[in-house]
């Protein structure tokens, strides 16, 4: 996404609090919006997309828990 610089850190401000606003959780529950990934090899591979948002200060790193008993979940995360 292309953003004009004067309105930047609004921009992306915005796009993150709406990001922590998604709620994540099982797929069979309908007032989840967004669900585990079907495996650990996807998990890993969706967070290898990405390395640098990895390297990010932890308030801003998403939460990823790769537990089989509770799901393979990564948190909605913008990252600049």
């Amino acid at each position: 996404m292309y953003i004009e610089r004067d309105v930047y850190d609004e921009v992306v401000q915005g796009v993150s609090d709406e990001a922590k606003k998604i709620k994540v959780g099982s797929g069979l529950d309908a007032d989840n919006q967004m669900g585990p990934l079907i495996s650990s090899e996807q998990h890993d591979k969706v967070l290898g997309t990405c390395p640098r948002v990895l390297t990010l200060a932890p308030a801003r790193r998403p939460a990823a828990v790769g537990r089989a008993s509770a799901g393979y979940f990564v948190e909605p995360t913008a990252a600049d």
